[in-house]
């Protein structure tokens, strides 16, 4: 049990007073937070309410890990910065704020992006990896180091008006590569560059990021320990599935290299009108299906694993969801634990229908 001093008594009853009013959250608790080292590898959409979070919460040490400059295009997402950091490194800026916010919080700065030569280094020392990069080569490089180390990795990600949350590493084992097992092709799975996103969606993501390491510090609550949490804040609907374990060793077994075959709206329709027959299967959730939808039959991501049985092997699959994200991870999934190779990623989605 961690023993705190009267000064830290008398510091946890001024700063944190309404976080010790919560049922089950103690001194003890609070003390946790405090010796506590967390690295945020991204201070940007996500990363932005991340730190802010953590530090107003009492994380005694803040990692950020970033190598880029503010950019105007960046502020209507990135709330911790201002015009007048334009120009200037995040990490120095995030640093400033984090300390405005709680001077008891001691930051670390790496104004360098995670690789496989730099992350023994930097994330090495460490409890707890936020991910929130904006690339599959950091997500890899990060997930590859946590499992190695049994480093729990709070993943986030988003994509116009859809967000995603995971916890990886933790008790059950689960990781970013059960979910997505080898890096994308370029171009495959589109990013908020291309898609755009909207700010608050950043926002909502990144809290429920910082949670999930308020979480597992404290020991309360339930983490989403291999389980994906997809919210939708157009709709404001919130889904979640259990990511299957794959059943393979990455670090001794080499991994075989899977292209994912992909089609576009026109190809697809000239398919319909030639009259080819194929089987088209829509991932997403039901109400997105009732909200709009191009025909397919319904099956929705979190279902894939029990119903695999319903995708033919005898002809053309086309599998797609609303723009394309989570069609390339179920057809990745079915490759490899399936042996899949008639299968197509429809490009965009049905964004090109709407």
């Amino acid at each position: 049990m961690l023993i705190c001093g009267l000064n830290d008594l008398n510091m946890f009853e001024r700063k944190y007073h309404r976080q010790l009013m919560l049922p089950d959250f103690t001194v003890e608790s609070q003390s946790k937070l405090r010796h506590s080292k967390v690295l945020v590898v991204g201070c940007g959409g996500l990363g932005s309410p991340v730190i802010l979070y953590l530090a107003g919460a009492g994380v005694g040490t803040i990692g950020l890990a970033d190598a880029d400059i503010i950019k105007e295009e960046n502020l209507h997402r990135q709330i911790i910065y201002r015009e007048k950091d334009i120009g200037r490194k995040k990490t120095a800026i995030a640093m400033e704020q984090g300390q405005l916010l709680n001077r008891e919080c001691n930051f670390l700065v790496f104004d360098e992006r995670i690789e496989n030569q730099n992350v023994a280094s930097i994330c090495g020392e460490f409890d707890i990896v936020v991910d929130c990069s904006d690339n599959f080569e950091t997500r890899f490089v990060l997930d590859d180091f946590c499992s190695q180390q049994a480093i729990p990795l709070v993943y986030g990600a988003i994509y116009r008006y859809e967000g995603q949350v995971s916890v990886f590493n933790y008790r059950n084992g689960v990781r970013y590569r059960d979910f997505l097992p080898s890096q994308p092709e370029p171009g495959t799975i589109p990013d908020c560059e291309l898609g755009g996103v909207l700010g608050t969606l950043t926002g909502a993501i990144g809290c429920i990021q910082a949670n999930e390491v308020i979480k597992i510090i404290t020991h309360s609550g339930e983490v989403l320990d291999g389980v994906l949490a997809i919210f939708n804040i157009r709709h404001m609907e919130l889904s979640k599935f259990a990511i299957p374990k794959l059943d393979r060793d990455f670090h001794h077994k080499k991994q075989e290299v899977i292209t994912m075959k992909q089609i576009d709206k026109t190809t697809m329709e000239a398919w319909r009108q030639q009259g080819e027959d194929f089987q088209l299967i829509d991932v997403r959730e039901p109400y997105e299906y009732e909200e709009f939808n191009i025909g397919g039959e319904l099956i929705p991501m979190g279902e894939i694993p029990n119903e695999v049985s319903r995708i033919s092997r005898d002809k053309k699959v086309v599998i797609h969801c609303k723009a394309g994200v989570r069609s390339a991870h179920v057809i990745d999934y079915l490759m490899r634990e399936h042996g899949y190779q008639n299968l197509y990623n429809l490009r965009n989605g049905i964004l090109d229908w709407q």
